[in-house]
């Protein structure tokens, strides 16, 4: 007869309550093994989001304009083409396929409140250029008409320890309130205004009214921007974007599981040791009549409270140092995903740490397990 649940759990309570010390060593020893796998997951989980966030919903349509790096503007240039205003207004004629054109400029700047200064980067976008995106703004939206300032997350808590939305700003030159808080740039402050106005880098977004026109249009666009002026489709910067994303994280990921590694094989060596310290238990176990399965449930579910204590401590400690983390490391994000990845895990590690220990736990080997533990 299979062992009930309650007398189960009453046997993995005593057992542990028997070994609390070995048991608190493992908790400890556990959580510390996962505590930076589980940062850079979530810090991951973080980028990821916001790298597809920051995609464009019709990549294949748009066009992207870079300016090329030079101390001086395009229109200071020796052989310059057009100005930046001029450009956009050519490109606006361009093509009858030509749905829109979005502009985006890129300096640096003082950002301040009144109490606190801060040096960072300012981006000048127009309205347009906000709606390119899949979902660009994470809290609040840009107001119709006049000028408006989204702040990236990790600025606003770097500056304000949270969100900075309501607060009157000056970003440079520009005064505005901030509406909105992003993802995307979490480290800049976007100031939205429907005038042109062109300082530091510019780029262009040209949105094409059909994929199929968007080939044409780019091959128009090298001849007439000139050789200060980089054009390339969207879909193809965002592939290469998320490739690089993909293999800086699972650099990070394989570096901290190289840590967890190293705690999992001392734990495995105290888990041995436990294990050969009960074989007399199990061997009187299996003579009153026990199963050999019996004692995997009950030593995969003593692995299962330990880990998951194990689990709590580190988000705990993760979802405490998060502010600090976030305002001199990295952003992260610990959601249910996150979570639940890291909680399959463990039942896995779980899983296989029950199978592996007890695997010479068999009903015929009764006697051999009474004198191994002698």
């Amino acid at each position: 007869m299979p062992a009930s649940p309650s007398f189960l759990l009453l046997s993995i309570l005593q057992s542990l309550r028997a070994g609390k010390r070995t048991a608190a060593l493992l908790v400890l020893g556990f959580a510390v093994g996962l505590l930076l796998p589980t940062a850079i997951l979530a810090a991951a989980r973080h980028e990821l989001l916001a790298l597809h966030n920051g995609t464009m919903a019709d990549a294949r349509r748009i066009i992207r304009l870079d300016e090329r790096p030079a101390p001086e503007p395009v229109s200071a240039r020796p052989g310059s083409g057009p100005s930046e205003a001029e450009l956009s207004d050519i490109l606006r004629n361009l093509d009858p396929a030509v749905e829109s054109v979005s502009r985006r400029s890129e300096y640096s700047g003082i950002l301040h409140d009144g109490r606190k200064y801060r040096f960072v980067y300012i981006l000048t976008v127009d309205p347009s250029y906000i709606d390119l995106f899949r979902r660009y703004i994470r809290l609040g939206g840009v107001p119709d008409g006049g000028r408006a300032c989204i702040v990236g997350t990790a600025l606003a808590m770097e500056m304000w320890g949270g969100s900075g939305i309501g607060r009157e700003i000056r970003a440079g030159t520009a005064a505005c309130t901030v509406t909105g808080e992003t993802d995307v740039h979490a480290r800049r402050v976007i100031v939205v205004e429907t005038e042109e106005t062109y300082r530091g880098w510019t780029q262009f977004f040209v949105k094409a009214k059909d994929p199929g026109d968007a080939d044409r249009i780019l091959a128009k666009i090298r001849e007439t921007a000139g050789g200060h002026w980089k054009a390339e489709r969207m879909d193809v910067v965002e592939r290469r974007e998320r490739a690089r994303a993909r293999g800086a994280y699972a650099a990070a990921v394989l570096v901290s599981l190289a840590t967890l590694l190293y705690a999992l094989l001392n734990i495995g060596n105290v888990m041995g040791l436990m294990m050969r310290e009960r074989r007399r238990k199990h061997g009187i176990q299996l003579a009153l009549g026990a199963r050999p399965r019996t004692i995997r449930a009950e030593y995969f579910g003593e692995l299962l409270l330990m880990t998951t204590a194990s689990l709590v401590m580190v988000f705990a400690a993760l979802k405490t140092a998060q502010p600090l983390v976030e305002r001199h490391l990295f952003s992260m994000r610990l959601d249910p995903a996150v979570l639940l990845s890291v909680f399959a895990f463990n039942l896995l590690i779980c899983a296989t740490a029950s199978v592996v220990l007890v695997r010479r736990i068999r009903r015929p080997g009764i006697i051999r397990l009474i004198r191994e533990s002698e």
